[in-house]
């Protein structure tokens, strides 16, 4: 069972970067296009100083649940907990997260996610001692079949006027 939880990052004071350390940047800034990337520091930068005033501090991910989207109810998992993908029923497999897919919640979802959670008390299931998640799904609305549109005539059927 999936419950719907919120991606958040927390930033945190180093005195020396380290390769795989996680920044965030805006791309865009001022723009329709704006949007927030999550990069991996592959190499130190020559010059610590420069970069951390340019890009500021590392960054931790962290899921959290809400009862809405103001309020924050409890951490589900702690940076070293965030690593299963799941692509939804088309498949089986579960992937690593990766910075595309961090991304891809941060920008397209707002930082809501899907986190698996066992029915019955509500935890995080865990895989390898790491939790599943996959992007949000919007529950469908039910239809009324009695007042949908005739689309091949373009009117309501008489009856349900």
């Amino acid at each position: 069972m999936y419950f719907l939880a919120e991606l958040v990052f927390k930033s945190y004071e180093v005195k020396e970067l380290e390769p795989g350390m996680i920044f965030m940047e805006l791309v865009y800034p001022g723009t329709d296009d704006q949007q927030i990337r999550a990069f991996v520091l592959d190499k130190v930068p020559h010059d610590q100083e420069s970069f951390l005033k340019e890009h500021g501090f590392p960054v931790e991910f962290y899921i959290l649940a809400t009862d809405d989207r103001e309020s924050f109810t409890e951490i589900l998992a702690y940076p070293s907990q965030i690593g299963w993908f799941d692509e939804g029923d088309d498949t089986e497999d579960l992937y690593e997260v990766d910075i595309l897919i961090i991304n891809d919640i941060l920008n397209y979802y707002d930082g809501i996610v899907a986190i698996d959670t066992d029915g019955e008390t509500g935890e995080p299931t865990l895989y390898e001692d790491k939790v599943i998640i996959t992007y949000p799904v919007e529950e469908e609305e039910e239809v009324d079949e009695d007042l949908q549109w005739d689309y091949m005539n373009g009117e309501y059927p008489e009856e349900d006027i």
